[in-house]
């Protein structure tokens, strides 16, 4: 009796703790809305909670995926140090996503470029964002849509790029490796993954349609009609930009990549770098 009701205190006093944790951030959440250039754009708008403004301002660029504004709250950590440096943090669900029109799958990297255009033009709109002071957080697949932001946006001061994806089918071939290196995979499972994910990047390539792409067999578990896209579909495939879409980042654009969780002070940050056209 006693040792279950110590179970029960320490899984009260656990809880508890989490609670207090879980909610000691420096930043206040305001749900707004966005005109976006397909629809509105349902976002979270996370600004510092001992300060008046107005701040300085991240917008967040999600990776690859079904993606909510947080992220499933991954991104509250990082909102949090922004909001201590004095910057508000913005970052939207992607069409589909929490009720939000549109469908994230219809999306080229062009049209998620316009959606980030669209959101800076909003925080344009509000008198509690110093807009001198706006920059840009991106994950993954933000890595082909930060170069066509930061020509269109020469207000752009800073861009923080985590992991971009910059050839997506040299990074789909590290990530095989890497993953047969840590499940030990012997030297012909590691083959056969690579001539797999050889085969679907020449169906890609060739922009071959659905049916191409399941008679050719490379994936145990197919993707969706949708995900997959191709010719037999008018839109272009999230798994892979178009070819103009294959973004090359200057090698200074890697500064400041793993300073976020644990900066203190955020720089006021350089002119956004000049890349050349993406189309």
């Amino acid at each position: 009796m006693l040792t279950a009701l110590g179970v029960v205190v320490a899984l009260v006093l656990g809880c508890t703790v989490w609670i207090l944790i879980a909610k000691d951030y420096a930043f206040h959440e305001e749900r707004v809305t966005i005109p976006g250039p397909r629809g509105e754009l349902h976002g979270v708008l996370a600004t510092p909670a001992d300060d008046d403004g107005p701040y300085g301002l991240v917008v967040f660029v999600h990776d690859d995926g079904a993606v909510d504004a947080a992220d499933g709250d991954a991104y509250k950590p990082l909102w949090d140090a922004f909001a201590k440096a004095g910057f508000a943090s913005l970052s939207w669900d992607k069409p589909g996503v929490n009720d939000s029109p549109g469908d994230w799958l219809d999306q080229s990297m062009h049209d998620r470029s316009a959606e980030v255009d669209a959101a800076i033009a909003w925080a344009h709109t509000r008198d509690d964002i110093d807009t001198t002071q706006i920059g840009a957080w991106g994950l993954g697949q933000a890595g082909f849509v930060l170069p066509v932001v930061a020509q269109a946006r020469p207000d752009l001061r800073f861009m923080i790029a985590v992991d971009p994806a910059i050839n997506w089918a040299h990074r789909e071939e590290f990530a095989i490796r890497a993953r047969a290196h840590t499940d030990d995979k012997s030297p012909a499972e590691l083959a056969a993954a690579l001539d797999r994910n050889a085969r679907r990047v020449q169906l890609m390539n060739s922009d071959a349609d659905y049916a191409a792409y399941l008679a050719a067999g490379v994936d145990d578990e197919p993707v969706s009609a949708a995900r997959w896209g191709g010719s037999s579909n008018a839109t272009v495939s999230p798994m892979r930009p178009r070819p103009c879409e294959r973004s090359r980042f200057p090698p200074s654009w890697s500064w400041a990549a793993a300073t976020a969780t644990s900066t203190s002070r955020w720089p006021n940050g350089p002119t956004a770098p000049k890349c050349r056209a993406i189309c």
